[in-house]
């Protein structure tokens, strides 16, 4: 599936919760159909917003042996090393500093960066100016940990989505046992990263575009619902953790998303396509375990969400009285049409079974 360069932005926008700082890049003129382009432009832009902004700072602790004191004496550390015979005294102190992590995982971005061979130009050129500006701040390992270590607040949020860039690049900058190049991996074609980026994208999308429904207050994690003389036993049933769910006083929607390179699977008995059972199965379960629970949830409704891959489909059914529908929506569209679908995805009129498709599992 091959989804246009500026959707995939919006899309990391929304599954990342980075909707303020999604218009700091303008990516309706970009031509480049390389992910890595794409990347490389939301950097420079983040980095040109910073430095018409200015950088960040914070306070780094020091700890050294000094002639002139400075904060404040380790007298312990002096003594032990015997440290005033050399009018000396181990000293600590903190110094406001721009080398700190979030600046130096910006800088050690764009030196992985412009190592990647199929980066254009232009842009790599833009990078080395960048990285000039960047002289007094060091360098730091790109690992998952380092990323974890970040701390922002509400005065340097604004680095959230460029920090979020620079962690998708490190992770998917592969070195080339061929010849020792850099190059991008195309990160589209990862079904297990692709499938949690289509879900936060789906499930951010929601909360912010849409007002009629709350979005997992209610049955985000609930039990199966075993049979009374089975109750002794509830404490070795795993619970039920649903994808995203849409509630309000009359309804509850239990979207399920799925992202594969195929949305259909070929039938083990007559090799004819079909919906891949455990997809069906799993939301089904949800749906006849959540009726204990009363109310508009006896009647929750379930929708199999799948981007288009290489089949459209729409498909309203009926299973043990819960309305389910499989819906693919087309990634490969102008993104007012990707808005427009997935709101009129969750408009549709429950309250009769019209159109629907009665059926069993």
């Amino acid at each position: 599936m091959k989804i246009p360069i500026q959707n995939i932005y919006y899309i990391l926008c929304y599954a990342w919760d980075n909707l303020k700082e999604r218009d700091l890049v303008n990516v309706r003129p970009i031509d480049t159909t390389d992910l890595v382009d794409l990347f490389a432009m939301v950097l420079i832009s983040a980095l040109n917003f910073l430095r018409k902004r200015g950088l960040d700072r914070g306070y780094i602790d020091y700890s050294e042996d000094l002639r002139l004191l400075r904060g404040k004496i380790n007298l312990g550390e002096t003594l032990k090393r015997n440290l005033l015979t050399q009018s000396k005294a181990h000293c600590e102190y903190d110094t406001l500093s721009y080398d700190v992590l979030h600046n130096q995982i910006l800088k050690s971005t764009i030196r992985n960066l412009v190592k990647v061979k199929e980066l254009d130009d232009d842009l790599k050129d833009q990078l080395y100016e960048i990285n000039q500006w960047l002289a007094e701040i060091g360098y730091v390992p790109l690992t998952s940990s380092t990323f974890r270590n970040v701390r922002l607040n509400r005065n340097n949020s604004f680095y959230r989505l460029p920090l979020n860039i620079c962690e998708l690049i490190a992770e998917n900058l592969l070195i080339s046992q061929d010849d020792g190049d850099t190059v991008f991996r195309d990160l589209t074609q990862d079904e297990n990263v692709m499938n949690r980026i289509f879900e936060n994208f789906i499930r951010n999308f929601y909360k912010h575009e849409q007002d009629n429904f709350d979005v997992d207050k209610k049955f985000k994690r609930f039990s199966w619902q075993p049979e009374d003389e089975n109750e002794k036993y509830r404490n070795f049933i795993p619970s039920m953790n649903t994808d995203i769910v849409l509630s309000n006083d009359s309804r509850v929607i239990i979207i399920d998303t799925k992202y594969y390179k195929g949305t259909l699977a070929a039938n083990l008995y007559d090799d004819k396509k079909k919906i891949k059972s455990p997809n069906l199965y799993q939301i089904f379960s949800y749906l006849k375990n959540i009726e204990h629970f009363g109310g508009p949830a006896s009647d929750c409704e379930g929708i199999l969400l799948y981007p288009t891959v290489d089949d459209e489909l729409d498909l309203p059914l009926v299973f043990g009285g819960h309305k389910i529908r499989i819906y693919t929506i087309n990634l490969n569209q102008h993104w007012q049409g990707i808005h427009k679908d997935l709101i009129n995805l969750i408009d549709f009129v429950p309250c009769t079974n019209f159109g629907f498709v009665h059926g069993t599992i």
